[in-house]
């Protein structure tokens, strides 16, 4: 899981565990990512983008492969 995404998860946890509201953010809160998980099952695409190595890193090769 990325950074970002972790923060963004601590935070609302912090805020169900603290504010008066928690319960009902909670609830908010859950039923919007079972409805965002369910729109990303049927659409993939709006998945937000798996970490992906840039272009510019050096890229290892094992021994015995050969690259032309």
């Amino acid at each position: 899981m990325s950074l970002p995404a972790m923060v963004v998860l601590g935070a609302i946890a912090m805020i169900e565990k603290t504010w008066v509201h928690g319960p009902r953010f909670s609830r908010v809160m859950g039923i919007g990512m079972t409805l965002y998980a369910a729109v990303i099952l049927v659409h993939p695409a709006w998945a937000p983008m798996p970490f992906t190595v840039p272009s510019h890193s050096p890229v290892i090769v094992q021994s015995g492969e050969h690259h032309h």
